[in-house]
């Protein structure tokens, strides 16, 4: 996210690709992610050379958090994910509260916009109702809706990002990351289930960012033998809690 106004809310602008890559970490600890730094860095090296891209160092981020749906799913039909993120580390005690906005699709590139306002984690049942919050205040925009939204929370969720920036020749960052999602049901307390994902990403609308990003997702479809996902992350983990639906 790119941070406007103040240091409590952020706009962010992403241009992104997912490829779902369970079968393909063999051995690898979802709770461990530098297991999978050899496999990782094998697929970056073979994307980032066609581009003429810089690698860095891999690092790591954790983060916890709730998605949050209508009981009818009206944010998902609409294209929008609201989630409470909770940090760990130097910034504990705070988290943030983020609505994601698809765009579009684009041959499996999503473009989206992020509406985001750090609290503190106490603060989040109160700001999920009040239009005062940025992200709430959107979500309301959006939907043309006035009154109460009934929002609750669908999936909770662990996810460990094992993360590299590349550097352009153009200047500008490409973030890349290996991710591994660790999720239950609310009020299931019984054990998780894993899913990974690589993604990458530009966060400028600058054409020659998103023509190198594009020749990037080109590269790592061919490595891994399969096109992008054209679902959200949110809509994937909801259907992996609905098996039975799903197979109807």
């Amino acid at each position: 996210m790119s941070q406007q106004n103040t240091a409590r809310t952020e706009l962010g602008l992403e241009f992104e690709y997912k490829w779902r890559v369970d079968d393909l970490v063999g051995d690898s600890d979802p709770t461990r992610l530098e297991t999978a730094d050899p496999l990782l860095v094998r697929w970056i090296d073979a994307a980032a050379a066609p581009i003429g891209a810089e690698t860095a160092r891999l690092y790591t981020l954790v983060q916890s958090g709730l998605h949050f749906d209508t009981a009818d799913g009206l944010l998902s039909r609409n294209g929008l994910n609201l989630r409470a993120l909770i940090n760990y580390g130097a910034l504990k005690g705070t988290g943030w509260m983020v609505l994601k906005e698809t765009v579009r699709w684009c041959a499996g590139r999503r473009e989206a916009l992020e509406f985001g306002e750090m609290m503190p984690h106490d603060a989040f049942s109160q700001r999920l109702r009040s239009k005062a919050c940025a992200p709430i205040a959107r979500l309301h925009e959006r939907l043309l809706h006035e009154g109460q939204l009934e929002l609750a929370p669908f999936v909770k969720l662990v996810q460990r990002r094992r993360k590299m920036t590349l550097q352009l020749p153009t200047g500008f960052p490409l973030p890349i990351s290996l991710d591994t999602v660790e999720f239950w049901p609310t009020g299931d307390a019984g054990e998780p289930r894993y899913h990974w994902w690589f993604e990458a990403e530009v966060n400028t609308s600058d054409a020659r960012a998103i023509e190198a990003l594009d020749v990037f997702a080109e590269t790592i479809s061919r490595t891994l033998g399969r096109e992008p996902d054209v679902r959200t992350k949110p809509d994937i983990l909801a259907e992996s809690l609905r098996p039975a639906a799903a197979a109807r």
